[in-house]
């Protein structure tokens, strides 16, 4: 089975998802901003981090599970 996972870094919040390779939401993870232009490189890489941490535990998978990955970061 392959995953696709994709993670949102806005101004607000990060949110990342996890599909099967059907399409089918199998994990997702929510923390805080992801957007460097607004905290710093370092808070939003902690806040990523923390975001994908939880899709992956939510799925239950690890992160060489992970077939594809697509980051987008954005102001709110």
């Amino acid at each position: 089975m392959r995953y696709l996972m994709g993670v949102d870094g806005g101004g607000s919040k990060t949110y990342t998802v996890i599909t099967d390779e059907y399409g089918n939401k199998v994990g997702e993870g929510l923390s805080g901003r992801g957007n460097h232009q607004v905290e710093g490189i370092q808070f939003a890489m902690k806040n990523i981090k923390e975001s994908i941490d939880i899709a992956l535990a939510t799925a239950g998978l690890q992160y060489e599970d992970i077939s594809f990955t697509q980051f987008w970061t954005r102001r709110s």
